[in-house]
């Protein structure tokens, strides 16, 4: 007889019957029901009625099983429970450890029908921390097990766009956004072509973003979302920005800035700011770029993502090297290129660029020297970056009077833009 009385359970008897029947049919022994949770000889209590289980201890088992502990407990079916439902409104809701826990023991019951699920909120907690890497792991493993391309594509492309893996993303963001259209979904259409639009960005493909962001707006006549129409004002900014027209860049910018400080998306208001003081920064308004920065910055440490946090960082790093406080933008640059060195290679090698041409303005040359160097390699080949670090290497290579290495620095870039000319 069971030694405790229980409001969660009809009665010790029958829930031994329906525990026994639910494991036979999921096929696994009482040793591999318990393990992790409890001992095998507890399970085989519970079988024969004689004790009651805690209503948590329950529910990981039924985990496990792939039941419902409720129905368990008192042979009522809950119809239409989902058991990933709290574990997913938790991801929504920023509420990250619950939210791991849930997918995680879903994912240790090993049930089939749940592995793509939780892979996939387990990949999305890997994007949101910026372990982009990770992300793509689990959410490649997710796309295997069956998860739907829809809700893999979103984020699997935009870690392979940070991580420096642009032709995946690119071919990611296209199939997407090609279901997307035959499905005649506007929403999914509108979503996949901002985000094939920026990838195309990164990729210095300016005119294939152009025309993609043309059908996107044409597409956004039909939707009343505001956030929509300040992503795609987003993106326009960042391809005039790219091609450097600053003002037209700006202009777009502060509209979805405008729009973007009215709602609750603050991790996109945040990346709006940053992208304005970017392009403040290369109008000549530093003082202007650090305050965007500083009023954002709150929002972004809330969001608890270590690359856009680095990101903010460098940008704050060239708005104060510009104001004359390098020394304090030497400190602020090196603490961010530890944490994006992996997650964005694009990145990372502006940041090392950046913080060599501060030490290079306080005189330690030597110093600067090796983090030219490093960025380079950190590079991807075809960033539009590359051409520029290698003039300011080449330059101050040529200030030391190692004029034979300079032109070396020079011709390897611009092989490197002529191997990028070609395969566009």
């Amino acid at each position: 007889m069971p030694r405790q009385k229980s409001d969660h359970v009809d009665s010790a008897a029958a829930l031994a019957e329906r525990l026994r029947a639910a494991r036979e049919r999921t096929g696994i022994s009482q040793r591999a029901l318990a393990r992790g949770i409890c001992t095998p000889a507890y399970v085989s209590r519970l079988e024969k009625g004689e004790r009651i289980p805690s209503l948590q201890l329950l529910r990981r088992l039924a985990e496990r099983l792939g039941a419902d502990a409720d129905e368990l407990a008192s042979g009522v079916a809950r119809v239409g429970v989902d058991p990933l439902l709290d574990a997913e409104l938790a991801l929504r809701l920023g509420e990250h450890a619950i939210a791991e826990r849930g997918f995680q023991d879903a994912l240790d019951t090993g049930n089939p029908a749940l592995r793509g699920r939780a892979l996939t909120g387990l990949g999305q907690l890997a994007f949101d921390r910026g372990d982009h890497r990770e992300a793509i792991a689990l959410l490649e493993e997710a796309h295997a097990a069956g998860a739907p391309d829809s809700t893999v594509a979103d984020t699997l492309g935009r870690a392979y766009a940070l991580a420096g893996e642009l032709e995946a993303a690119i071919g990611i963001f296209e199939r997407a956004l090609d279901e997307a259209r035959a499905a005649d979904d506007v929403v999914a259409s509108l979503r996949f072509g901002v985000l094939l639009a920026n990838a195309l960005i990164d990729a210095s493909q300016f005119g294939r973003a152009a025309e993609i962001l043309g059908d996107a707006l044409a597409a956004s006549y039909e939707s009343s979302d505001p956030i929509v129409r300040a992503r795609l004002w987003w993106s326009q900014s960042r391809l005039h920005e790219a091609q450097h027209d600053a003002d037209t860049a700006a202009r777009y910018a502060r509209r979805a800035l405008e729009v973007l400080e009215l709602t609750e998306h603050t991790v996109y208001a945040a990346r709006a700011h940053h992208l304005l003081a970017h392009i403040e920064l290369d109008r000549g308004n530093a003082a202007e770029a650090l305050d965007l920065l500083d009023s954002a910055y709150p929002l972004i440490e809330r969001a608890g993502n270590r690359f856009e946090r680095a990101v903010f960082d460098l940008e704050r790093a060239r708005a104060l090297m510009r104001l004359g406080r390098e020394e304090e933008a030497a400190s602020v640059a090196l603490s961010t290129t530890g944490a994006i060195g992996s997650a964005s290679p694009g990145d990372a090698g502006r940041g090392y660029a950046l913080v060599a041409q501060i030490f290079a303005d306080l005189g330690d040359t030597a110093r600067a020297l090796e983090l030219y160097e490093l960025a380079e390699v950190t590079l991807p080949e075809r960033s539009p970056s590359r051409q520029d670090v290698a003039a300011r290497h080449a330059e101050l290579l040529e200030r030391e009077g190692r004029a034979d290495e300079a032109l070396q620095v020079l011709k390897r870039a611009m092989r490197a833009g002529a191997d990028a000319e070609v395969t566009r």
